[in-house]
């Protein structure tokens, strides 16, 4: 089974330091209460809410096409179920924060038009190094989906 604690460990801390040297206030991980939702008291847990709360995002370290050459479906539905859960959070900014320039491309065509208001998808490039250590463990997880 590919190790996919590199995401966890590494990359979501990488995202959180960019987004607080972009809105100059620290992130963490939190479950927030979902106000907007049917169930009183629904909570989800954010990768990324500033300190203020006035920021609320989640993460996604998807690659762009599979080993197939097709869109990452599985991967589409993840970010289109993260977006749902941010549409039922009060903050000033909602954000979904793609780490993979494919992806971003893919995931944008796909949601064109579909965002909830005041909805925003937008990049983070990883650093090399980190890029790296993510593309390395793609491999063994792409093959353990695609046979």
């Amino acid at each position: 089974m590919a190790n996919t604690q590199i995401l966890k460990k590494k990359v979501e801390p990488f995202v959180r330091q960019w987004l607080k040297e972009r809105f100059r206030v620290s992130f963490e991980s939190k479950e927030i209460v979902l106000t907007r939702s049917q169930k009183p008291n629904g909570k989800h847990e954010f990768d990324a809410v500033s300190k203020d709360k006035r920021i609320v995002a989640g993460i996604i370290s998807a690659g762009g096409k599979t080993s197939r050459g097709k869109n990452p479906q599985g991967k589409i539905n993840k970010g289109i179920a993260e977006l749902y859960f941010l549409s039922l959070v009060e903050a000033d900014q909602k954000l979904l924060v793609l780490t993979d320039p494919a992806f971003v491309e893919i995931f944008k065509k796909k949601t064109k038009g579909r965002l909830a208001q005041g909805i925003k998808i937008i990049h983070c490039p990883l650093s090399k190094e980190l890029e790296v250590e993510v593309t390395k463990m793609r491999v063994p997880a792409s093959k353990e989906v695609g046979g």
